[in-house]
């Protein structure tokens, strides 16, 4: 079903809010709430481990990096990330667990 909308000096209106108003809240929106805010959690403790990481690898006993190659690190790492993610659907477009996963294109 196609929204149909009219543009005007304000904008564009249509009736797609006022559908999504009268929608009732269920299972499933408990169940995309509480994915979002556990990938969310994840995300953020697996940005604390590389930050760590980073600190260790600039001691002297270890790689001995400069500020600026963990910064380069972290670049490749954020690249590597987003990089995974696409890949993912190019792999598998068929909707299996991996693509389901990644976000969308």
């Amino acid at each position: 079903m196609a929204a149909t909308g009219t543009a005007g000096a304000g904008g564009i209106r249509t009736p797609v809010a006022a559908r999504l108003d009268r929608l009732r809240w269920n299972r499933f929106h408990w169940l995309v709430i509480v994915g979002l805010g556990v990938s969310w959690i994840l995300d953020g403790l697996e940005i604390q481990i590389v930050a760590s990481a980073g600190t260790v690898l600039q001691e002297r006993g270890t790689l001995h990096l400069t500020t600026g190659d963990v910064g380069l690190l972290g670049s490749i790492y954020l690249l590597g990330e987003v990089v995974g993610g696409r890949w993912s659907l190019v792999i598998s477009p068929t909707g299996s667990a991996v693509s389901a996963c990644s976000s969308p294109p």
